[in-house]
């Protein structure tokens, strides 16, 4: 399934509300950015101020924190539905067996996302027990950074290693550039700066990235 996924990175909660707001009725899912200023540098809006924010909008959590597994509890209170969480913070096989089971018992789905110079040979074993793997086209934590070129030849990699694997990207996503992300094997796209800051309104800008996805599917289906 491809998908086009806003991204929230909020450092006040009425960024949050007004980004949500935005997109209201727009989109299945929205990605809202926690972070705790240590895993990343910046620090956002604090789960618990913007937790009981209604939405009809399904929430996935990306944990850029130190210990993404003591947010699950909350999460799953607050009826997010998933969390993307760093596999650099689980650097230990039973932690990320651990981060698997806790989430399943939260009923949240989860993601692991990997940063640029992260490879993906440590997660093989565990690609079949998550949802996606989200792979980070930018060092996380800051908006509107350039796209680490390199990272295509890793989603191609990936991609040809683990073709059942659902495959995620994160920064620095364009319209000039989703191409060659979809062409080298990712199908969800989780877009911040280029939906939320730009001159055309969010809602247009999701609904031209689905028009170019769209695009490029009826093009893949063609050729085959």
């Amino acid at each position: 399934m491809n998908e086009i996924i806003p991204a929230i990175l909020a450092l006040e909660v009425s960024e949050y509300q007004k980004q949500l707001s935005q997109i209201e009725g727009s989109t299945k899912h929205v990605h809202v950015d926690i972070m705790d200023g240590i895993f990343v540098e910046q620090k956002s809006v604090n789960l618990s101020e913007i937790g009981q924010i209604k939405t009809t909008i399904n929430r996935v959590a990306h944990l850029m924190v130190v210990d993404p597994i003591s947010f699950f509890s909350k999460l799953s209170a607050y009826g997010f539905v998933g969390v993307v969480i760093h596999f650099e913070t689980l650097n230990q096989q039973t932690k990320i067996s651990g981060a698997i089971i806790k989430a399943r018992e939260n009923n949240l789905q989860i993601s692991i996302a990997l940063n640029p110079e992260t490879t993906e040979d440590q997660l093989a074993s565990y690609l079949d027990q998550v949802d996606a793997l989200q792979v980070m086209t930018v060092n996380p934590g800051k908006v509107g950074q350039p796209v680490l070129t390199s990272v295509i030849d890793k989603i191609k990699r990936i991609h040809a290693k683990f073709p059942n694997v659902h495959i995620a990207v994160d920064g620095g996503i364009k319209e000039d550039n989703i191409s060659n992300f979809y062409q080298a094997g990712a199908r969800t796209f989780v877009i911040g700066s280029a939906i939320f800051n730009q001159e055309q309104p969010p809602v247009i800008q999701i609904n031209r990235f689905n028009q170019i996805i769209n695009k490029l599917l009826i093009n893949q289906n063609g050729k085959n």
